[in-house]
């Protein structure tokens, strides 16, 4: 039992590195959407320091870190508050649902002086008073967790086979250049169609290249963890082709082609 509880605190603490580190709201809290939300944080001690942040996004997520919904965003490229490291937020209940308990928790991308950005979550917790519903997709994954003690989220399941693709979140997420990223979750845009000519004249890359350095001794592991592809809009259809089979060759290269009959 204790070490159970033990994996379910694991699960629940917030998925991010360096910098942000929520402490409020606490994992398992059960907060009203009737009166303002307290954030607070501080710093985890790696780097990029809190005094280099300089700017944030905050949404309101439910579902699971690795697979989050994006239900709406709070907060648009803020400028963070040198003299405070809380915030207070108000939630439209038509947000979501009180449904599930520990459904929803913040997600907080933060831009760095030096233009380099990190993904930060909070622990879950519920919301009461709300009066929206969830979308089918996520509460059949909120039903799919795992039963958790009193007051603490249980580790989701991973989709089964075949299960729909993760939904589109925020359009600052993907639109990204991944190598300006960090953080454990990594997001890349849609995948793009071929079309049925070239049109384009403009050579240059799509997104700033990346930084190689030479390793010359061994590198850390990695912080990346998962990468969240753009779910695609496009539609594709297919059929048969009914066209009758070209006749063989009767010519000079029928004569050719005999060369090689066993």
């Amino acid at each position: 039992m204790l070490l159970r509880k033990s994996i379910l605190l694991v699960a629940l603490s917030p998925l991010c590195l360096a910098d942000i580190l929520f402490t409020r709201p606490q994992a398992g809290a059960s907060l009203s959407a009737r009166s303002p939300i307290t954030l607070e944080w501080r710093d985890s001690g790696e780097a990029p320091s809190l005094s280099d942040l300089k700017y944030y996004t905050l949404a309101i997520c439910a579902g699971t870190e690795e697979d989050p919904t994006i239900l709406a965003t709070l907060k648009n490229d803020a400028k963070f508050d040198s003299k405070s490291n809380s915030l207070s937020i108000t939630i439209d209940p038509s947000f979501g649902a009180s449904t599930h308990d520990n459904a929803y928790f913040f997600r907080m991308t933060t831009k760095s002086s030096t233009s380099r950005n990190t993904v930060h979550t909070s622990p879950t917790f519920s919301l009461t008073d709300m009066t929206g519903t969830f979308p089918a997709r996520l509460v059949s994954q909120l039903s799919k967790r795992q039963v958790a003690a009193p007051g603490v989220a249980a580790p989701a399941v991973p989709p089964a086979a075949g299960a729909a693709a993760p939904a589109a979140g925020a359009a600052g997420d993907f639109n990204m250049a991944f190598s300006l990223q960090d953080g454990p979750t990594r997001f890349a845009p849609m995948q793009k169609q071929p079309g049925k000519s070239i049109t384009a004249t403009n050579t240059e890359p799509q997104y700033p290249v990346s930084k190689t350095v030479i390793a010359t001794t061994f590198l850390a592991i990695p912080e990346a963890k998962t990468t969240i592809t753009q779910s695609a809009t496009d539609k594709v259809s297919s059929r048969e082709n009914d066209a009758e089979a070209a006749a063989q060759p009767t010519d000079d290269m029928a004569k050719f082609l005999a060369r090689w009959k066993d």
